[in-house]
């Protein structure tokens, strides 16, 4: 949780950087709703970069409403078209992402109620669940975080069509992987992939997948230091010598360190040649 002091937005936003931003997800018809997401974010370990993204459309919508004369109670599954609509061309993959989950904390009980039948998608992540319980014998707090993964790659893959399982292949699988990477903490990125695993080994244990695709799942570095760049690019490596005042006695042996340590491998090769 955030310190008693800190509200949700304040945590990804910064008032003087980002006043604008800050205004239009504080007033309107969706400010209430729009610090707990922010609060939900911050709790599920979203990455400050990711959340930004998302916070910003949902701000943009939130003024999008107020324009409209609309307030929360009267948003429906139109009003969303609606403003996809308009927005058409200018809306990443991730930011109708973001007006869905906003979709579902507004309307838990419309989300798949008995009078609809279930989609395609929501059979398949209920089979998970079950392979997950009763094979897996996993707690349901582990099945819980499994969940949100799984719709994801399914809503990323098979955006409006019945899942064909026999046309995933291993770049759609490493570019998903890669994606939420960029948008998350190491730690959820992490059990992404072993959600992920999972989900494929699934696919493969009830005959929906002919070849186990579990082993295309990349591995995300979660060791320490493993955010540290392997090498430096070699203008950074030249600008770190030019610093070095080799008029003084300091300067020429800082200098020569630094060269000895670049040529011995911490610099592409093509610079010293």
């Amino acid at each position: 949780m955030l310190g008693f002091m800190e509200t949700p937005l304040n945590h990804f936003f910064n008032e003087r950087s980002d006043p604008r931003t800050l205004d239009a997800l504080t007033r309107g018809p969706l400010a209430a709703h729009l610090r707990t997401y922010a609060q939900q974010l911050h709790d599920q370990g979203y990455a400050v970069s990711s959340s930004r993204l998302q916070l910003r459309v949902l701000g943009h919508f939130n003024r999008w409403l107020q324009s409209k004369g609309l307030s929360a109670e009267q948003i429906d599954s139109s009003t969303l078209e609606r403003y996809v609509r308009c927005r058409s061309g200018k809306l990443r993959r991730g930011d109708t992402a973001a007006l869905g989950r906003l979709w579902r904390m507004l309307r838990p009980g419309e989300v798949e109620t008995p009078s609809s039948p279930p989609s395609a998608c929501q059979i398949v992540l209920r089979q998970f669940q079950l392979y997950l319980r009763q094979e897996r014998g996993l707690a349901e707090a582990t099945i819980a975080c499994y969940t949100p993964v799984v719709r994801a790659f399914l809503a990323e893959c098979f955006p409006t069509e019945i899942p064909d399982f026999h046309r995933l292949c291993a770049s759609a699988i490493a570019d998903f992987v890669q994606r939420q990477a960029q948008r998350t903490t190491t730690k959820h990125a992490a059990n992404a992939v072993s959600a992920l695993r999972s989900f494929l080994r699934h696919l493969l244990h009830r005959g929906a997948i002919d070849t186990d695709l579990a082993v295309c799942v990349p591995t995300i570095a979660t060791w320490s230091l493993s955010n540290v760049p392997k090498f430096l690019p070699a203008e950074q490596i030249q600008r770190v010598l030019s610093s070095c005042d080799r008029n003084t006695a300091i300067g020429k042996r800082n200098y020569a360190i630094l060269l000895l340590l670049a040529r011995l491998g911490f610099a592409p090769a093509r610079l010293w040649r």
